[in-house]
């Protein structure tokens, strides 16, 4: 711990100075140094128990102020007062006022700072102890630029395919915020819109797999480790990706991101299902019942009355209440909770106010 008598360079003094110029009286004489103090008793300085910021003489006390403003995280409350409480005694407190103001202001700005984020980027991550930050999207220029280069960056295959996808998908949401996505590559686009897992499809894309292995005395285990990749595949979508990904290195299994390709990527294995903004739209225009999915606007054109008069009455009131909702997904819900005699009920009904 070191003090503005104990420092080689005290920049603080430096930048006060010039925000604004001492007083004579301080220009007059010399900066104070350690060999002054070193004899002096605890109660000579503002930290006692450190024995810093000395607070004995004038100029003493005017300097070790412009410390502990410029430094107000190293030293505790108590050294603080002491210090205001010299400059009193001294009557230098108009003299050191500028300067307080000065480092206050650029407190808070560090303060504020530090709340900030550091940016964003496609892939912020850490490896071995070292973070990585790539592929900037803090705007729309950012991002089309970044998009390129990542697609790039895979065409070239130097980018390992788990971290490509991630990376596409963090493009992706940055350029829905930004209004670009039709300037995207189509290769973010496959790769970073947000598709379903489809167990049946993956298990049919993947058979024959193993044939690619450049050893053939492990193809059989390979083709097993394959198999076992996609157990999860509902579940855990990424996991069987990274899966097959580290198989296919082992096996030597080498991927083309082209759509042509006679090997598909882990990627178009185990997310070849619908979109999910697809699915998404069509749970907020379908009310599902009993696996049956009614459009909303077919359900909403129940006849009031009958609704009334054929559901239970808590059926009724939840009917009532959300037959105008915006988003099925809400009355889906509901009518999950409803009895089994409720949810035929609005069968029916539904075919009848559609025929």
């Amino acid at each position: 711990m070191q003090d503005f008598n104990t420092l080689n360079n005290p920049k603080f003094l430096y930048r006060a100075e010039m925000h604004h110029p001492f007083p004579d009286w301080v220009t007059r004489e010399p900066m104070p140094e350690a060999a002054e103090f070193e004899q002096k008793a605890s109660a000579a300085f503002a930290d006692t128990k450190r024995r810093l910021l000395p607070i004995c003489t004038k100029s003493a006390a005017f300097h070790s102020a412009l410390n502990v403003f410029a430094h107000l995280d190293d030293y505790d409350d108590a050294a603080l007062e002491r210090v205001k409480s010299a400059c009193a005694y001294y009557g230098i407190e108009q003299d050191i006022l500028p300067y307080a103001e000065l480092f206050a202001s650029e407190f808070e700005k560090s303060a504020s700072l530090d709340e900030l984020t550091e940016g964003r980027y496609a892939i912020d991550d850490e490896f071995g102890g070292e973070v990585f930050k790539l592929l900037p999207l803090n705007d729309a220029v950012d991002v089309r630029d970044s998009s390129f280069e990542l697609s790039k960056m895979a065409a070239e295959n130097r980018i390992m395919l788990p971290m490509f996808v991630a990376a596409a998908r963090e493009i992706v949401k940055a350029a829905h915020d930004h209004n670009v996505s039709h300037e995207l590559p189509d290769l973010i686009m496959r790769h970073g819109v947000e598709r379903f897992p489809d167990a049946e499809e993956a298990a049919r894309r993947i058979q024959g797999r193993s044939q690619f292995c450049k050893d053939a005395t492990i193809r059989e285990q390979v083709e097993a480790d394959y198999q076992a990749a996609l157990v999860d595949l509902e579940n855990e979508p990424d996991a069987a990706m990274e899966k097959i990904a580290a198989i296919d290195f082992v096996a030597g299994v080498s991927n083309s991101y082209r759509h042509s390709s006679l090997v598909p990527t882990p990627f178009d294995i185990v997310f070849c299902g619908a979109l999910a903004s697809d699915a998404e739209k069509a749970a907020k225009e379908h009310v599902l019942v009993r696996d049956v999915l009614l459009p909303l606007q077919e359900v909403r054109a129940i006849d009031a009355m009958d609704a009334e008069y054929r559901l239970s009455k808590s059926a009724a009131d939840t009917f009532r209440r959300l037959r105008d909702t915006g988003d099925a997904r809400d009355l889906s819900l509901a009518v999950e909770q409803w009895s089994e005699s409720d949810q035929k009920t609005l069968l029916r009904l539904t075919v009848a106010a559609a025929a």
